[in-house]
């Protein structure tokens, strides 16, 4: 269900047991029993990837709440330990299944760079001991780029890390990074630059990581949370991702109404709602905002809309709504404004979606 391998699914179920267990203060870390050659396999599963001095530092002694007080022990040490004390343990079964890539490398490869080159796991160790510390090195210059980057409210000055920084790629990735984002993604945001003078052709794009999402507007990449207080506000492309536009008959249109099957995450419209060029904005709601709301006589204030549909407060900061030029026309999963209904004279119908990520 959750699109993983039943290996990857299960650790996420520990992991999150574990922390709900922390959260219940039963422990104030999680300690897991990694040694060397676990992390030496991690090196060689990531060098294979192609990973970053990120993947090839291996893991860490301490992860936020994830500590691993054996990494620097040999497995044959903890063996002997186990061994001299009479204590009993438990082999996962799966470890001798050399399906898994991991497997393949403990069993077979770590065994035949042992033979043939003596002491050459030893060395491994020794180097990872190395980039852990460019790590740390290179993490402390990361920070202070993400300070010259980032201004208090999360919004990342793309044009100005293209236009100073020698290695923008990285930059960027280094930031955005911690928020779910691989490099392919970084590579296909700064794609949309032309690269002579940082402006974008793809304005109002949004890209999504796994915990954080962006609108890319007038050169920066702006956090989509942070269009929730209503002052910040980005052009958007209803063609781009999280919008869809779809045109279709009036006839089409129809089927679908009686059917009960208009989609609750789309609004639909005349196709005038297209014509001169207009701008979409995105934005958070607003006090005071108002909308001729479809179905009703006049303007009405969003709160009272709000109120209608039984918004909790926590639903009404996460509202945002969709202005065609000055004219809200739509609050997704609320209300379509009476601007450009479908009526006898509707030639075509717009279908504008809205998916958002659902975090």
């Amino acid at each position: 269900e959750a699109g993983e391998s039943l290996e990857m699914a299960c650790r996420a179920l520990r992991y999150d047991w574990w922390r709900s267990l922390l959260k219940e203060n039963v422990g104030s870390v999680i300690a897991v029993g990694h040694h060397r050659e676990d992390n030496i396999e991690t090196f060689f599963l990531n060098l294979f990837r192609g990973s970053s001095l990120t993947g090839l530092k291996g893991m860490l002694p301490r992860n936020e709440l994830v500590v691993r007080p054996l990494l620097e022990c040999k497995k044959s040490e903890i063996l002997a330990y186990l061994r001299d004390h009479h204590l009993k343990y438990v082999t996962d079964s799966t470890n001798a299944d050399n399906y898994y890539k991991r497997n393949r490398i403990r069993n077979r490869l770590m065994p035949l760079i042992s033979d043939e080159f003596p002491g050459a796991i030893d060395s491994v160790a020794q180097t990872i001991g190395h980039l852990a510390d460019n790590y740390g090195l290179y993490r402390d210059f990361c920070r202070k780029l993400h300070d010259r980057y980032v201004d208090a409210d999360g919004v990342i000055d793309l044009s100005a890390i293209l236009e100073n920084e020698s290695y923008p790629r990285m930059v960027l990735f280094e930031i955005l990074s911690d928020y779910g984002f691989n490099m392919s993604q970084v590579e296909n945001i700064i794609s949309g630059f032309d690269g002579t003078n940082g402006e974008t052709t793809f304005a109002g794009k949004t890209y999504h990581g796994r915990s954080s999402s962006y609108f890319l507007d007038r050169g920066k990449l702006v956090p989509l949370d942070d269009l929730n207080d209503g002052q910040n506000e980005v052009t958007v492309d209803l063609n781009c991702h999280p919008f869809e536009t779809r045109r279709m008959t009036v006839a089409e249109f129809t089927v679908l109404k009686n059917a009960r099957m208009l989609r609750p995450e789309a609004m639909y419209a005349d196709s005038g709602i297209m014509l001169e060029a207009p701008e979409f904005i995105m934005r958070g709601w607003r006090t005071g905002d108002r909308m001729r709301p479809f179905g009703l006589k006049g303007s009405k204030l969003l709160s009272d809309l709000f109120s209608n549909a039984k918004l909790s407060l926590n639903e009404k900061k996460g509202v945002k709504v969709i202005l065609r030029n000055s004219d809200i026309i739509w609050i997704p999963r609320v209300r379509c404004s009476a601007l450009f209904p479908v009526t006898d004279k509707t030639e075509e119908v717009i279908e504008i979606t809205y998916k958002p990520l659902r975090k």
